[in-house]
């Protein structure tokens, strides 16, 4: 979990996936980045939730590259459900499997997934078995 915290106060940047900004989609490409793996992102998530959904629906729809699990670990993806929404509205990155990674309208930060589950409706978790 460590290795992450150089990640923990990225502002907040509509779009963004790099140090200097990041939205919630771009913190997990940084953060998987520092596992080694390169995730395209050709659609772009610019921090909305339909730009969101169509990432995760298109990536969820390749099981080559992505497995659903039932629990949070390391290095997966946990998708986000607000109340009130059919469609993911946020992303985070598991760094434990209890602490997501995340930004959301503020500087990214660590949480426990079970605080996160209070303010979400649902979340699922994915991991990414694609190459390296």
């Amino acid at each position: 979990m460590e290795k992450f915290n150089n990640l923990v106060g990225i502002p907040f940047l509509k779009g963004g996936s790099s140090k200097v900004g990041a939205d919630c989609w771009g913190i997990v490409l940084l953060a998987f980045q520092l596992e080694g793996i390169a995730i395209s992102d050709n659609i772009g998530c610019k921090a909305d939730g339909l730009g969101l959904a169509l990432i995760i629906q298109r990536e969820k729809n390749n099981p080559s590259k992505w497995q659903k699990i039932i629990r949070p670990q390391k290095a997966a993806v946990a998708i986000c459900y607000e109340r009130g929404s059919p469609r993911p509205t946020h992303v985070g990155f598991c760094v434990s499997d209890s602490h997501m990674l995340h930004s959301m309208q503020q500087d990214s930060e660590i949480q426990t997934i079970s605080h996160l589950s209070r303010v979400f409706k649902k979340i699922e978790y994915y991991k990414y078995v694609g190459q390296k």
